[in-house]
């Protein structure tokens, strides 16, 4: 019974392993070799986590930060955006609802697929492939700012962390 026991903890753990490689190539920030310590010319500091890393920038006029965070989406979002079902131009009538400057812009980077969104207090970048998640958030003095500097961690994270 002992070994028949093992025997299918070993065939699940196997099969979570096969079920795991795919979405991101990098689900643990923690494994990213190369971290920004420049974007669009300033310097940023940061803080790491395994879900989360905060970029703040040191040389700024004002607020610039952006957080990069890691995570999954199992409520079909990934799944109605790919299809078409959920449109862009939907997605924004909803944004500019709330806020009437947000603008929104597809993002495909690798085989995942998302949006870019650009309003008053920010831009924030999101990502799906396979259910992973990557939200990339800025906060700068103009949305401008924003924009540009998650622009810059797209650049230079996404690919990495999207794989192939």
């Amino acid at each position: 019974m002992i070994r028949l026991t093992v025997w299918v903890l070993a065939i699940s753990m196997a099969l979570m392993g096969v079920a795991r490689a795919e979405g991101f190539a990098i689900t643990d920030l923690t494994d990213l070799n190369d971290i920004p310590q420049t974007l669009n010319g300033k310097s940023y500091s940061n803080r790491l986590a395994a879900k989360r890393l905060t970029l703040a920038c040191d040389d700024c006029d004002g607020l610039n930060a952006v957080d990069v965070l890691i995570g999954r989406s199992t409520d079909g979002t990934e799944g109605r955006f790919r299809s078409g079902e959920t449109t862009l131009k939907r997605m924004e009538d909803v944004c500019r609802s709330r806020d009437d400057t947000c603008r929104l812009e597809r993002l495909d980077v690798g085989p995942s697929v998302g949006w870019l969104s650009i309003y008053a207090r920010g831009s924030t970048a999101i990502l799906f492939r396979d259910g992973d998640t990557l939200t990339i958030r800025g906060l700068a003095e103009t949305p401008e700012v924003a924009r540009e500097t998650v622009r810059g961690v797209l650049a230079t994270l996404a690919p990495t962390i999207v794989g192939n």
